[in-house]
């Protein structure tokens, strides 16, 4: 599965917040804010906790909690955390060649 997003952030005195929106196929138009991501010390788990901030066009909220999104979320946190960990690398390697 593959899924298009596009990222987006929100910062004000009060709030901090980040997200996505997807932009293609069933859930087009949801947004989603991720309000935590936890990895377990003891295991290679990954807990998100996260709030449907806006439902896609011609779809209730009850509809965007089945497996079909969450192999849609599984994907974008992948890639999320794929795109975190070279972007990591690339730090890692102009620091050390300075």
């Amino acid at each position: 599965m593959q899924v298009r997003y596009e990222p987006w952030d929100y910062k004000n005195e009060i709030e901090d917040l980040w997200g996505v929106t997807i932009t293609d196929g069933e859930f087009a138009g949801t947004s989603i804010s991720f309000n935590s991501m936890d990895l377990k010390e003891d295991s290679q788990d990954l807990q998100l906790d996260y709030t449907v901030v806006k439902v896609a066009p011609g779809k209730e909220k009850s509809e965007i909690s089945g497996p079909e999104f969450e192999k849609a979320l599984s994907f974008i946190i992948q890639d999320i955390l794929e795109k975190a960990i070279e972007h990591y690398g690339e730090d890692n390697t102009t620091k050390s060649g300075q």
